[in-house]
């Protein structure tokens, strides 16, 4: 999907306010549009920039776009590893020191 490789993920890279705004327009109307090329490459790409943008910790506008538009097309942060120092009963590194 052409539109996608030269419109959609340049906005997002640039993080062109009103680009972002647009596009999240485009998709709060068409919630579906990139549902039938979601094996593209392009597409794919695009959702992964949405994705890593996401899970970014900033406050500004155009990072807010971005989470909108994340949210009509449903992707979400990936999840953050468990805490490598809690055991496999669940208990943290601390409580088991403490109980010791």
């Amino acid at each position: 999907m052409a539109v996608v490789l030269r419109l959609f993920t340049p906005l997002v890279k640039r993080r062109s306010i009103s680009g972002l705004r647009w596009l999240g327009d485009v998709f709060a109307s068409n919630p579906n549009i990139l549902e039938e090329y979601t094996d593209t490459a392009s597409v794919q790409d695009f959702r992964q920039r949405i994705q890593d943008e996401i899970g970014k910790s900033a406050d500004d506008d155009g990072h807010k776009s971005i989470v909108g538009i994340a949210d009509v097309l449903a992707i979400y942060p990936e999840e953050l590893p468990q805490q490598a120092d809690a055991s496999s009963d669940g208990e943290t590194a601390e409580e088991e020191r403490a109980e010791e």
